[in-house]
């Protein structure tokens, strides 16, 4: 759809179960999770609702959080196995590399802007979910938010300084919309007075936020302007529209 809501349309059919879209940087095709019985795992499918095919089979472990690098040459995307495992494969689902493997829930990656870290969600001993950072290169790891509270669906800003995500209490679905410098500096919470935040994502000029409400009974999509803090809401129907990611800027 448009950014205001308009001319949306349908790409996958809803017999795959679609969770955790994903735009390819080049603009033209998106990749996705499907929970489909006979072959379930992360797919791709062209901007055009074409090419519709598996990229990374899930087999006996799941898959999840597809996430390209921004010059597309390689996915990185979550595996289950004794908690959650990081990997990183090239953009065709070829040559996997095992990322982090700690016995603990590393969930929900996102790139930098220059491709060297991957900000994520880990679990911690206590019960707590915090947002962290890790070199591609060398596995180096920093931590960048603590608990108490569950902090998760990172989305690295386009100009890199900055991780908006997510803040809940623990066990709580009230998620309020929260950002944090990456090289220093407290959280902030965005709309304060919005506590209904699911998922959240940066638009390509890093001008505004596009997240989801959990709107009784359904869910709706929401885009906040970050130096205002003007909020518009964007889709109105019938159904939960969750999981928004803004796409990038055609080459």
């Amino acid at each position: 759809m448009h950014q205001d809501g308009s001319h949306a349309k349908t790409l996958v059919p809803t017999a795959f179960g679609v969770q955790s879209p994903t735009w390819r940087p080049d603009g033209h095709a998106l990749a996705f999770v499907a929970s489909r019985r006979d072959a379930p795992g992360i797919y791709v499918v062209s901007d055009d609702g074409t090419g519709l095919r598996p990229l990374i089979a899930r087999g006996r472990t799941g898959t999840g959080d597809p996430a390209f690098s921004p010059d597309g040459r390689f996915i990185a995307y979550s595996r289950a196995f004794r908690g959650s495992e990081i990997w990183i494969a090239r953009a065709d689902g070829s040559h996997p590399r095992l990322l982090i493997r700690n016995g603990r829930e590393n969930i929900q990656p996102t790139w930098s802007p220059d491709g060297k870290r991957i900000a994520f969600v880990q679990g911690t001993a206590s019960g707590d979910l915090s947002i962290r950072t890790i070199s591609v290169a060398s596995g180096r790891e920093e931590p960048l938010t603590s608990g108490p509270d569950w902090d998760v669906e990172p989305s690295w800003s386009p100009a890199g300084g900055s991780i908006a995500f997510v803040r809940r209490p623990q066990n709580s679905d009230r998620g309020r919309l929260a950002i944090v410098r990456v090289r220093g500096g407290g959280v902030r919470v965005l709309a304060p007075h919005i506590r209904d935040v699911a998922h959240v994502a940066w638009s390509p000029d890093g001008r505004q936020l596009a997240f989801t409400r959990k709107l009784a009974p359904d869910s709706e999509v929401f885009r906040l302007e970050v130096r205002t803090g003007r909020i518009r809401r964007v889709t109105r129907d019938r159904i939960s529209d969750t999981e928004p990611a803004w796409g990038p800027t055609r080459r």
